[in-house]
């Protein structure tokens, strides 16, 4: 019995770094793309293109120290989720606190360093970004 929990606390912590290493990875990807878009897209049109989004989720009109606010808010209850899920040896919410917390702090980033978050995909009336996905993924995970 001591052997088995022991090998599902190893696989479990195998689990964690490989997610770790997704988490970094999937971070990369998003803020290369970001950096791409602000140096090699225009703005005029297509479905990649550099648009600065000034506004909060879903658009809200907040002012900035607000939304940088309610961003590192967030944040910090993703990863007491994440913190929860690790203790409890939950795999899937582990998964969607990284995703979210992964999207929330490379969107966080680009409102840090340049007042606007990134965005570079646009389809109809919407415009989001990688990090956008991550966050929208994780949402969905958390609430199954």
């Amino acid at each position: 019995m001591q052997s088995q929990i022991s090998q599902k606390k190893i696989k479990f912590q195998v689990a964690i770094a490989w997610s770790a290493v997704a988490s970094l990875l999937l971070f990369l990807i998003d803020r290369l793309l970001k950096n791409w878009a602000t140096q090699n897209v225009n703005d005029q049109g297509g479905w990649f293109y550099y648009f600065a989004n000034q506004g909060g989720v879903f658009s809200l009109p907040l002012s900035q120290p607000s939304l940088i606010a309610l961003a590192a808010l967030a944040l910090a209850v993703v990863g007491g989720f994440g913190v929860w899920a690790y203790q409890r040896n939950n795999s899937l919410v582990l998964l969607a606190a990284g995703l979210m917390f992964v999207g929330g702090y490379s969107n966080l980033l680009d409102r840090l360093s340049t007042g606007v978050v990134i965005d570079y995909w646009h389809l109809s009336s919407l415009s989001f970004n990688l990090a956008d996905i991550y966050l929208l993924v994780g949402l969905g995970l958390m609430i199954l």
